[in-house]
């Protein structure tokens, strides 16, 4: 199957493809990339390193993926961890939203899912294992997930580089408490 390569404009630190320049832009779409800004669809520097990672995108100008993660990853000490989650979870055949919605990284849909049509049906939040992270906000993200009618899920990245998915099913507000359950994904 021949997929379109599709032009990505770098614009200061938007990652813009406009709808004029490419014509298969509602696949995107579609797949849960970006956000649909007037002329063109605004991608997250996460979304774009995949699509490049993954000869889906050309950088104009020409970028390659190793000086977008040291620039972002300046920015952003855990962009390295958010791309590894995404990469996994879109190699797995997830549709992800980028939410960026402090400590919720990502909207995941179901295997295939257009985002368009459909609910999404995880909120993911990641932890390097050598970070931690406070009860209240584990206990905040796992109310605005409930609120949501969504699953929280946390993922667990290792020293390697492995990540293990938990879904949280509940913190103990005033206790140094978590209740994990190892999510199994296919």
């Amino acid at each position: 199957m021949l997929v379109a390569k599709f032009k990505i404009k770098i614009s200061g630190d938007r990652f813009i493809i406009y709808k004029a320049e490419n014509l298969n832009w509602r696949l995107l779409v579609a797949e849960g990339f970006g956000r649909l800004v007037g002329d063109g669809i605004v991608l997250n520097p996460v979304e774009a390193t995949y699509l490049i990672l993954k000869n889906r995108a050309e950088p104009e100008p020409h970028i390659t993926v190793e000086e977008i993660i040291r620039r972002y990853s300046d920015l952003d000490e855990f962009f390295p961890f958010k791309l590894s989650v995404y990469i996994d979870l879109r190699d797995r055949r997830f549709t992800v939203k980028v939410l960026d919605e402090d400590p919720i990284t990502f909207e995941v849909f179901g295997e295939g899912a257009d985002p368009v049509l459909s609910e999404s049906k995880y909120y993911v939040m990641i932890l390097p294992s050598e970070k931690s992270i406070s009860v209240h906000s584990l206990y905040a993200a796992l109310e605005k997930a409930k609120k949501q009618g969504k699953t929280l899920v946390l993922a667990l990245i290792d020293q390697d580089g492995d990540i293990v998915y938990y879904n949280v099913e509940s913190t103990l507000r005033f206790e140094v408490s978590l209740k994990l359950r190892r999510m199994k994904i296919v």
